[in-house]
């Protein structure tokens, strides 16, 4: 049996939702029910109730998932440990980042991985941090940096750093709406925040509940007629000036440079900063390739969270 079929198969069952499941994977809802069937027919039996509110795994369904799903997984940490016997580092590396990661350091984890382990291949996927964290769980990425990661016992994370967030804004829209309040310093007095309009994340994303979280005790609640799971979507409607935004300014650096956005610091009762986690399945062996991406990351994430003198990554490989 394909253990690809029953991985996917779980998320389905876990979300109880082919759509919710088919974003979470990567794959169309048409070719995801595609293998469902094809796990039915090797199982005997239907494995899912649909009706009106979703799908739910039948006894048969729930019997698989309880017997067949943790065989697969020692089964993909027997191969993994087997094929960490090369010595060399190689093979392909599945790495999720944020957009805002994926902008401040994905060329340099490109340049830098290639030059220490010319067969190693990365296959970056970039979304928001609630998406990696389902990628993680389903096994699509290998390892990730996500931004407040939630607490799962099948997850290990580690803290990395941690970047300011500032106000993400057209310069027109910088002119119209910020600049006439700025202190002294340049910074956005927190209280101005209610009269903005913004575009944000949902409120599954960790940058979202960050937000929220952040406003004071009785602050009037924030003008967000925009709700976007889309970067690209989010900065377009920044560049048009119809709503702010809030994000690293590593996320922006190329269009800030070009003076397509401008970012303004947020003063407040306590630094708005988001967390930097690195994380990878708990269950699973790490190959050689994975370690060497893994150390990558982490040398570089340290750069640009600490000013400091950055150290070489890795060495090159020796011809």
């Amino acid at each position: 049996m394909d253990t690809t079929l029953l991985h996917n198969f779980a998320v389905v069952a876990r979300y109880g939702s082919f759509s919710k499941a088919a974003i979470i994977l990567g794959v169309t809802q048409s070719a995801l029910g595609r293998q469902v069937m094809k796990l039915e027919a090797a199982c005997g039996g239907p494995l899912l109730h649909r009706n009106g509110r979703g799908v739910f795994a039948t006894d048969l369904g729930r019997e698989l998932l309880d017997r067949a799903l943790p065989v697969a997984t020692e089964l993909g940490g027997i191969l993994s440990s087997l094929a960490s016997y090369s010595a060399q580092p190689q093979g392909i590396v599945r790495v999720g980042l944020t957009p805002t990661v994926c902008e401040m350091l994905g060329i340099e984890l490109i340049d830098e991985v290639a030059r220490a382990a010319p067969d190693v291949t990365l296959d970056i996927a970039t979304g928001y941090s609630g998406y990696i964290h389902e990628w993680l769980m389903s096994e699509r990425v290998d390892l990730a940096v996500l931004h407040h990661s939630r607490q799962s016992p099948h997850l290990l994370t580690v803290r990395m750093g941690e970047l300011p967030l500032s106000l993400i804004s057209s310069p027109h829209a910088f002119a119209r709406d910020i600049k006439p309040y700025l202190d002294e310093v340049g910074q956005l007095p927190g209280e101005f925040m209610s009269r903005l309009r913004f575009v944000l994340s949902n409120e599954t994303h960790g940058l979202r509940r960050l937000i929220e979280q952040s406003r004071p005790a009785g602050a009037p609640p924030l003008d967000i007629p925009y709700v976007t799971d889309s970067m690209r979507l989010t900065l377009q409607l920044v560049m048009e000036g119809r709503a702010h935004t809030i994000l690293a300014p590593q996320a922006i650096s190329q269009a800030e440079r070009d003076g397509e956005l401008r970012s303004t610091p947020i003063r407040g009762q306590a630094p708005l900063v988001t967390v930097l986690m690195m994380a990878t399945r708990a269950n699973l062996p790490m190959s050689p390739a994975v370690r060497l991406v893994q150390k990558v990351l982490r040398v570089l994430l340290e750069r640009h969270t600490h000013q400091e003198d950055p150290e070489p990554v890795m060495p090159a490989r020796q011809s």
